[in-house]
């Protein structure tokens, strides 16, 4: 455009006319050339200015980002589907709820999406990451309004229209999006389908087509403040797994979500020997758990338990085992340990029975090496059934279940015999009338009476008598003119010496089928566990001690049959258990290992985790606490220094404690603590159940000494000697 304007003055001057002028001199047509000049300068000047803010908002529109933002699967940006103007920041999170942190942010710059910050990994635990990015279940039908959906798409951010029936022409009035995997209303037009929204309910379904849903809906009520209990499945008890209820805004809305009430809570857990077979994470409906006892003759079951419709456990199998309990315990707590467990201490109730228990503790390790060869089963004796010998204020007493040497016959009689084609067991008979028995003697140990047998754990020696026969008083009057007594079985091994000087003596064992013994019983009865009555003496002398020893053990030494022994021993104890009825309810979430430990039965700690803090003077092994005293006193006395501390005197007898005490006696105790008192008598020393029987029980008790070595004695119970508390 300056070109031809220049053109036109050149051309102009040329000719000298200049726009039609006449012709002009020098001068004047230098003048007009410079204002022509100015001109269009000040024209170049204006256009200047008015392109140059133009070319700024032609400059920012061609500068803005293209298309959408980048795409990230598994997240889901804050972008509103139209801003693309330079500096734009879009923000993308996790494609899951409840989770708000900023994970991605792209930047518009110099017309292109640029990311500008990533953090990777905090998406991981999305719980829905392996799923693809659509919504699960298909769009919900709604009452009375027509679904416009392909039936295929389900894809986030895909929506879905719905127009009312009534006129399917019209602009849909409702529009759900697919959105974080459920689809959401995002658009609803209330002024259309009126007849829909005049009444206040509910349009939608309460759960989803895909769910198989057993409830208490009449599939009809939809008001608002309709409540529906949504079933764990269609049994008739089963549990509610949701509530939803139709709130103001039309919607359902979930009031408790109680999805574990479908599952059964943990099995009950009971300690070794019981075990089952559990995998520790199912509790489904329908879930089978057993249990059984592992024993040392085999494996038997004890019961099977199934996870009901009603998400309970329900007994389907039941058994019954019994089982050692090697963790030493006196009668009484042995007993509470089994009640809580469900079990009862062990009473074998016939001879069967009897024999598997045998069987099963020649088989127990802890049977010899933590139980001192001897167990509690659940017998108690009653002191007035005890046999009681003649021998006046020395009398021996004679436990009613020492049965493994004596079978009675029905308490017929109050004399006693040894027979001798009953492999020389006891039985009650008649104390005369006409009636001609032998007897067997204990005479003094200067007798010398080829036939006597003496014993090496007492001072008399036993002595069969075939050369005369009689009733008990002649046979009685016949022992005294030996310048000895009728001998009184009063214990397993003497009755075992009884035997051998009866078949010492060949004409004895040959022409005596009977021989009476010292054991007298009156007219008074008791009923085993069989049914069987036999009839005993009443003590007499409730002064002494053997009133003490009324429970009752089964003893290896004694070929692991029945002892009456003291019921304070601490020593292990059997219980049988017997799995509940069928049908039972089971109560899930119980530890019976935590029940024993809160009742004070079972000190399970391991050493060394928890910190167990004793009184002053007072060391801990971990579990308990103990109280090294050497200050010298009598039985009864330290025994009233530990209940003064509410303790008893320490058991040695169990092996983690032995260990701890022996540990510890040389810095507590100096060379001249050679005695401690002990709680019990131990089965560590040789037959010293039988020992104590042939002593007097009022005198006696049970010492450790250190020197010469660490065991067990008997001493008078008036000696002084240190002892041991144990909390």
């Amino acid at each position: 455009m300056f070109g031809d304007l220049i053109g036109v003055v050149a051309t102009a001057g040329n000719s000298g006319s200049i726009f039609g002028f006449g012709p002009m001199n020098k001068k004047q047509e230098r003048s007009i050339f410079f204002a022509i000049l100015c001109c269009c300068c000040l024209t170049i000047v204006v256009v200047l200015l008015i392109s140059i803010p133009a070319g700024y908002y032609i400059y920012e529109t061609y500068f803005i980002c293209m298309g959408e933002p980048p795409a990230t699967p598994g997240l889901v940006s804050d972008w509103d589907g139209y801003k693309r103007y330079s500096g734009l920041v879009v923000k993308y999170r996790c494609n899951f709820k409840n989770h708000h942190e900023v994970v991605q942010i792209v930047d518009c710059v110099s017309g292109e999406w640029k990311i500008v910050m990533k953090k990777s990994g905090l998406c991981s635990a999305d719980p829905l990451a392996d799923h693809p990015l659509t919504c699960q279940d298909d769009p919900p039908q709604i009452l009375g309004m027509t679904r416009i959906w392909d039936g295929v798409t389900r894809a986030i951010g895909s929506s879905v229209e719905y127009r009312c029936k009534s006129d399917p022409k019209q602009d849909a009035i409702i529009m759900k999006t697919c959105t974080e995997f459920v689809w959401k209303t995002t658009y609803t037009k209330a002024d259309s389908c009126d007849h829909l929204f005049k009444y206040d309910r509910c349009t939608s379904e309460p759960w989803s087509s895909t769910e198989r849903i057993s409830s208490d809906w009449d599939n009809k009520t939809r008001d608002v403040g309709t409540q529906i209990r949504l079933y764990c499945n269609s049994a008739p008890d089963a549990p509610v797994m949701r509530t939803v209820m139709c709130s103001k805004d039309h919607l359902w809305h979930m009031l408790a979500d109680t999805k574990e009430n479908c599952f059964c809570r943990h099995p009950v857990y009971y300690p070794q020997p019981i075990q089952y077979d559990w995998d520790g994470k199912s509790l489904n409906s329908g879930l089978l758990v057993k249990y059984w006892c592992n024993t040392a003759v085999g494996t038997v079951n004890f019961m099977t338990i199934k996870c009901a419709s009603n998400s309970k456990w329900i007994v389907t199998e039941r058994g019954l085992c019994s089982y050692l309990v090697d963790r030493p315990l006196n009668f009484t707590n042995a007993d509470s340990y089994c009640s809580n467990l469900d079990s009862t201490m062990t009473v074998p109730k016939n001879f069967s029975e009897l024999e598997a228990v045998r069987e099963m503790l020649k088989e127990e390790k802890s049977f010899d090496l933590g139980c001192n060869r001897k167990a509690f089963v659940g017998m108690r004796e009653n002191p007035l059934m005890q046999w009681v010998t003649d021998r006046g204020e020395n009398s021996r007493y004679i436990s009613s279940f020492s049965r493994m040497w004596g079978k009675l016959d029905e308490g017929r009689a109050p004399c006693a015999a040894m027979q001798r084609s009953g492999n020389w067991q006891l039985k009650n008979v008649f104390c005369s009338g006409g009636i001609r028995y032998c007897s067997v003697c204990e005479v003094d140990a200067n007798n010398t009476h080829p036939m006597r047998v003496c014993p090496e754990f007492q001072k008399d020696c036993f002595l069969a008598i075939a050369t005369h026969k009689g009733d008990y008083a002649f046979n009685k009057k016949a022992c005294e003119n030996l310048g000895g007594r009728l001998a009184a079985p009063v214990s397993v091994r003497v009755m075992t010496e009884l035997v051998k000087a009866a078949k010492k003596n060949s004409s004895f064992a040959g022409e005596c089928e009977y021989s009476y013994v010292a054991l007298l019983s009156p007219k008074r009865h008791y009923e085993t566990v069989n049914g069987e009555k036999v009839e005993y003496q009443p003590f007499e002398h409730v002064r002494v001690r053997s009133m003490n020893r009324h429970c009752v053990v089964i003893h290896e030494k004694n070929q692991f049959k029945y002892v009456d022994e003291l019921c304070n021993l601490n020593t292990c104890f059997m219980c049988t258990i017997k799995g509940p009825p069928l049908g039972t309810t089971v109560a899930g979430d119980v530890n019976k290992l935590n029940e024993l430990k809160e009742v004070g039965l079972l000190k399970l700690k391991s050493r060394g985790m928890h910190s167990v803090v004793c009184k002053k003077h007072w060391v801990s092994d971990g579990i308990g606490c103990f109280l090294f005293n050497n200050t010298q006193v009598t039985e009864t006395e330290a025994r009233e220094t530990c209940r003064h501390h509410f303790a008893d005197l320490a058991s040695l007898s169990v092996p983690l404690d032995r260990q701890f005490i022996a540990h510890h006696l040389i810095r507590h105790f100096t060379g001249t603590d050679n005695l401690l008192w002990h709680v019990e008598m131990s089965g560590d020393i040789e037959d010293q159940d039988e020992k104590a029987m042939e002593n007097d029980f009022d005198t006696n008790c049970t010492v450790v000494h250190l020197l010469p070595q660490f065991g067990w004695s008997f001493m008078d119970c008036t000696t002084k000697a240190a002892f041991i508390c144990h909390d």
